[in-house]
């Protein structure tokens, strides 16, 4: 969401629920960005900051009950110099004027609500901004796709990044090296998938192409230590679909064939929470996936408390008199 630079305190606060009301909780915001100090003391369930310098933060809580279960949940502010003048235009084309939706970001997705068109669902994320009837990447039903970390920090409201992008905001804003080695022509994408029932378990992510996959071509993924070559095991792999350019078939289709096949379009990841794909490294109900279709530079240019129980935890952001709700799902950790 946006929050205007020198405008007043915003309160973020951690609301769980808990299906053991005798539970009590205790919240930890150290995850959060060095850049916000929290000015109204620590442990508790709110997190006061004053957005003094523009940029993008992004504010991390767990929390944890008298079981020792925990769930975590992440919400990213951009703090701009000055709000954008909301009008009525329906900007995203979903038949309500942006001066109604506002700026806020209703679903959680890292995307305006007024450029964030109301009619997709979840478990989509448009690749291109203010495009929702093709370019779409799409998980499993009942998940939810937001923007990566690059894609926020890069502020254009779309999952497709540059390398560039991924140089100035990778790595949790830190930056990365270039893949100079390789060259990118389907494109770069950064997405998170949240929600994973089970930590650990794999999931299935559809991915448009803007090229079709060339010859010889690999998955690449930016991670803290660098770029690496998709790893394919049992419980990670690849395949695409010949679809069409921006149409794919949904994750799981019977079109897709393993591997990245000459001239698809559409390119499916299987991907484990945890695993050697995933860019957190944790088996947290989250996966994390930078990355894109590649081929080496020279093939490039000449080719072209008790049971475990589900922990709900709601983050809200409120600022003069905005108010937005950030609903994070996931499940409890032993």
């Amino acid at each position: 969401m946006l929050v205007e630079q020198g405008g007043a305190d915003v309160v973020v606060t951690a609301t769980v629920t808990d299906p053991n009301p005798a539970d009590t909780h205790s919240y930890d915001w150290s995850g959060t960005d060095n850049g916000l100090t929290d000015t109204d003391g620590a442990g508790n369930s709110t997190f006061t900051f004053t957005p003094a310098t523009a940029g993008t933060y992004i504010l991390q809580v767990t929390a944890t009950d008298s079981g020792n279960l925990t769930n975590s949940a992440e919400l990213t502010l951009n703090v701009v110099a000055t709000m954008p003048v909301l009008t009525a235009t329906d900007s995203d084309g979903d038949g309500v004027d942006d001066d109604v939706e506002g700026a806020g970001d209703s679903d959680g997705d890292g995307i305006p609500d007024y450029l964030d068109n109301a009619n997709l669902q979840g478990n989509v994320l448009q690749e291109m901004a203010l495009t929702e009837d093709r370019y779409i990447v799409e998980t499993e039903p009942g998940l939810i796709l937001t923007l990566g970390s690059v894609a926020l920090r890069a502020g254009e409201g779309k999952a497709g990044v540059s390398e560039e992008e991924i140089v100035s905001h990778g790595n949790d804003g830190a930056g990365a090296v270039a893949d100079g080695e390789h060259s990118y022509t389907g494109g770069l994408f950064d997405f998170t998938v949240d929600g994973l029932p089970v930590a650990g378990q794999s999931v299935t992510i559809v991915v448009p192409q803007h090229a079709a996959v060339p010859a010889n071509a690999v998955y690449r993924k930016q991670q803290s230590g660098g770029w690496f070559n998709f790893v394919e095991d049992a419980n990670n792999t690849l395949a695409s679909a010949l679809g069409e350019e921006g149409f794919c078939p949904p994750p799981g289709d019977a079109a897709y064939s393993a591997g990245l096949n000459e001239g698809d379009w559409c390119v499916q990841l299987i991907i484990e929470d945890g695993g050697a794909n995933d860019a957190d490294g944790l088996a947290n109900n989250r996966v994390v996936d930078p990355g894109g279709v590649s081929v080496m530079s020279s093939t490039a240019s000449s080719s072209g408390s008790g049971a475990v129980q589900p922990l709900w935890l709601l983050l809200l952001s409120s600022f003069a008199v905005s108010r937005v709700l950030v609903q994070r799902r996931g499940r409890d950790k032993l």
